[in-house]
């Protein structure tokens, strides 16, 4: 009798480690797509003005810019200069 108790007990702890992994695995995959959507993002981004003229040439030009871009789907977004690991 002793045994039946713990071979019914041990097959319930079987299968909800298998509802466990099962769950886990199917977030990982959730993960993934969000992942792999926000890859597929468009967007377009304008800069004014294009260009900045320096009083001499080789003189560092100061300038302020406007940075406007558009995403088709709404989010938060950060902006990133190239080598920089902060963003804007």
């Amino acid at each position: 009798m002793h045994t039946k108790k713990l071979n019914k007990i041990n097959k319930q702890i079987q299968r909800l480690f298998l509802q466990i992994k099962t769950s886990c695995l199917l977030l990982l995959l959730l993960a993934i797509n969000s992942v792999a959507n926000a890859t597929d993002i468009q967007a377009s981004m304008k800069v004014s003005p294009e260009q900045c003229v320096a009083m001499r040439q080789g003189q560092t030009c100061y300038v302020s810019v406007e940075l406007s871009w558009q995403v088709d789907t709404p989010g938060n977004y950060c902006l990133y200069t190239t080598g920089e690991p902060k963003a804007l």
